[in-house]
């Protein structure tokens, strides 16, 4: 899962540095906490980004569906941060099979690098593309395959 801080850019425009880090600090950790209960691992924050890993370290058969259901959380979650302005966010979740590890050299755990392959969504990620949907949380839906060099196709769905 990938999750980004819609607006981030205007907010650095209207807000001091240090009043910008404690926004962006908070979001990143009622992201961390909200994908935290649901088994997702915070692999990388980038800037106003963070990305996540779900099935690592550890796999769960349902982990496209705690994927789905973090998602939303986290919709949820960054809505009701007290922010002097109102936070919104924009993610989208990749499913299928993924190798997580130690691709070239030695990776520290937390830097892990990662390739996988899928045509198209599971069957959870359907259900919870359509719950969003009818909640009227899904403000564009990309389903474009992307192709990410000698990698097959992945599904994105953007919240």
């Amino acid at each position: 899962m990938f999750c980004d801080l819609v607006g981030s850019t205007a907010l650095s425009v209207r807000f001091d540095p240090e009043d910008l880090r404690e926004i962006i600090g908070a979001y990143h950790r009622c992201v961390t906490d909200t994908v935290g209960r649901f088994g997702g691992f915070v692999a990388k924050y980038m800037g106003d980004g963070v990305l996540i890993y779900f099935g690592y370290p550890e796999a769960h058969e349902d982990d496209p569906e705690r994927a789905a259901r973090a998602g939303l959380a986290v919709i949820d979650a960054v809505g009701q941060l007290t922010a002097p302005e109102p936070l919104n966010v924009r993610l989208g979740v990749a499913s299928g099979l993924v190798v997580v590890g130690d691709l070239i050299g030695a990776v520290p755990r937390r830097s892990a690098g990662w390739s996988g392959r899928r045509r198209t969504s599971p069957p959870a990620c359907r259900r919870w593309r359509n719950r969003a949907r009818s909640k009227g949380q899904i403000r564009s839906l990309l389903s474009a395959p992307l192709r990410l060099g000698m990698q097959p196709s992945l599904t994105l769905y953007w919240l």
